[in-house]
């Protein structure tokens, strides 16, 4: 436990400009870390689209002078390439696996991250973003089959099998992180995504 408390700072690498650090940029500093998406011209993720490298290249290209990380959401349908684009272009990198109820498509992400990690193209692993979160929300639409808690555990324990030596774990809202202390137990890394409500 003490080891993962020792890592809690890092959860404000995506969030905290005061670990920005000087750098000749219009801004004159590079936050630590950036959540990345390479979506552009109407490009919908839940339509899955299929995202090139060279669009890799080109979206990660733009956020590469103002950061050190970019976190990823997903290892398939062409974003399983994030790792290698940041790390040619200078930059560290949080690759993740979407976790969802589809199971199939569960299979398919955790197999292109532990390839991506065991490729050295990863800096960190994110097995699931606000799997909890969507959980709870979703407990109450009777059709939905949510993923149990012990499932996640499971995708997590196992890349951390496949890939020992690069930190793994998963991302949550701050609620649901204590609310699941068997999830900070067997995660590498404590990952808290930070919402925020716009107040009219």
């Amino acid at each position: 436990m003490n080891r993962v408390l020792s890592w809690m700072l890092f959860l404000f690498i995506f969030s905290c400009y005061s670990l920005a650090t000087k750098a000749d940029t219009p801004f004159g500093y590079r936050v630590h870390g950036l959540n990345f998406s390479p979506y552009m011209d109407g490009q919908d993720p839940r339509q899955q689209p299929n995202i090139s490298k060279d669009q890799l290249f080109s979206r990660m290209g733009v956020v590469q002078p103002y950061t050190q990380w970019v976190r990823t959401f997903g290892s398939t349908h062409g974003l399983e390439r994030s790792g290698a684009v940041a790390h040619k272009l200078g930059l560290k990198v949080a690759l993740s696996a979407w976790i969802s109820s589809d199971l199939a498509a569960n299979e398919a992400e955790i197999a292109n991250l532990i390839a991506a990690a065991q490729r050295r193209e990863a800096d960190m692993l994110i097995v699931g973003s606000e799997v909890m979160r969507r959980n709870d929300l979703d407990k109450k639409d009777k059709d939905y089959d949510a993923l149990s808690e012990q499932q996640l555990i499971e995708y997590i324990n196992r890349v951390k099998q496949q890939v020992p030596g690069i930190p793994v774990t998963t991302a949550d809202t701050y609620g649901e992180i204590i609310n699941h202390p068997n999830l900070i137990s067997v995660s590498d890394v404590v990952m808290i995504n930070r919402l925020y409500q716009k107040v009219v």
